[in-house]
């Protein structure tokens, strides 16, 4: 079995699929290096079980507080959960949507909005909408403006984060997505 793997890796290597096997990585005995750029600021990790916050700092990878969540929507899936020092983190799922301050390790409530609703039909329960799960969210490099993609309400929501405007916290404009369906949202710098 051992030569046919190594055949197989021979005729990919002759074929050019296979380049630099030997520069992969140090070999999994090696510790984990760390990081050469020191990272501001800390990880949120979100608990929906307990409903809780956990925070992370990232250079020594342990959990330095763990903060009760009471009120705030905790999102199940890992997004804009890192914060540098002092800023705002959208937290959503289902039909709420939570503006999340964050100031060192600390992260408090400012406002919770409702999301759309569903406007997907239930293929399974004919003359229903499909339960709202797919929320995703994101916040510009800036920091003043938000964007939520929320798939079963077909709209991608623009939340004005300036703490400074009168708007803060509000949605400013509403995208409709309809048959396009958005599965996500990402905002580059």
């Amino acid at each position: 079995m051992a030569r046919g793997f190594a055949r197989v890796l021979a005729v990919l290597a002759g074929l050019g699929l296979i380049l630099g096997v030997a520069a992969c990585g140090p070999p999994p005995t090696a510790a984990p290096a760390k990081p050469s750029v020191k990272p501001v600021g800390y990880v949120f990790v979100m608990n929906t079980a307990s409903k809780t916050i956990s925070v992370i700092d990232p250079m020594t990878n342990k959990v330095v507080k763990t903060i009760d969540a009471k009120g705030m929507v905790l999102a199940p899936y890992p997004s804009n959960q890192y914060a540098t020092g002092t800023g705002y983190v959208l937290s959503g799922w289902k039909s709420k949507l939570s503006i999340l301050k964050v100031s060192g390790e600390n992260v408090s409530l400012v406002k919770n909005l409702t999301l759309p609703a569903s406007v997907t039909p239930n293929p399974k329960k004919p003359g229903t909408m499909m339960p709202q799960l797919g929320v995703w969210q994101d916040i510009t490099s800036n920091g003043k403006l938000g964007v939520v993609a929320v798939r079963e309400a077909e709209k991608i929501l623009y939340i004005d984060m300036n703490p400074k405007s009168s708007k803060f916290g509000s949605i400013i404009y509403t995208l409709n997505t309809a048959n396009l369906g958005p599965n996500g949202v990402g905002v580059g710098p």
